[in-house]
């Protein structure tokens, strides 16, 4: 898989709070499930407020229309954070930064749910993606040569990518300079090293592809 994840177009309009509320979807579940209803509400409005409190204090996140926020997203460090519209947020999520010239970018419609990140060069996620409570890292923070009586070396970093449409499964790990191909799925408890394809499963430790999903 090439390198050719576009970086996410994030529009400068205002969000489209008002726009949601009245969504006719949501009056109909308002009238069905009202419980549902009072919970998609709250979704929204801690999204549009998450929204308006970057613009004005966090002018390295950007966030674009639509984000729901039915957990925590907790955003920390120097770099840069992109999200795409209509983006869902569930667990605990924390997209984290460690150095000021790196970028986190999710896409579209993407669903983040407990996802980890750290990240010091470049973590970026596509569009319609799935991405439970797994860990993603382009660093391993320290060398992974070290030796007891020899010098600490150089740690290993490189970019992680996630094509679009791909489910990630729970406690997976992405490590330095994973790519993981459009339309395919990494199972449960996979640690992922290295380039993998479209539209496969992706198994074990370490992850192998188990064959193609179509």
């Amino acid at each position: 898989m090439s390198s050719s994840i576009p970086l996410i177009d994030v529009p400068k309009a205002r969000p489209r709070f008002g726009e949601l509320l009245f969504d006719p979807r949501l009056v109909a579940l308002a009238l069905k499930h009202p419980g549902h209803a009072v919970r998609e509400i709250l979704a929204i409005a801690h999204g549009a407020a998450f929204t308006w409190w970057v613009k004005l204090f966090r002018p390295r996140v950007q966030i674009g229309r639509g984000l729901r926020i039915y957990g925590r997203l907790i955003i920390r460090g120097p770099g840069t954070v992109t999200i795409g519209n209509d983006v869902i947020i569930n667990g605990r999520t924390t997209p984290f930064t460690h150095r000021a010239d790196a970028t986190i970018s999710v896409g579209n419609r993407t669903t983040l749910d407990g996802t980890r990140i750290s990240c010091v060069k470049q973590v970026r996620i596509g569009n319609d993606c799935l991405i439970a409570n797994c860990r993603m890292l382009d660093t391993t923070f320290h060398s992974v040569r070290r030796r007891a009586g020899t010098p600490v070396g150089s740690a290993l970093e490189a970019a992680v990518e996630v094509g679009d449409n791909v489910w990630i499964s729970l406690d997976a790990a992405l490590l330095p300079g994973t790519r993981i191909g459009s339309d395919s799925v990494v199972a449960l408890g996979a640690v992922c090293k290295g380039e993998y394809p479209s539209g496969v499963m992706i198994f074990g430790n370490p992850a192998r592809v188990a064959g193609p999903l179509y």
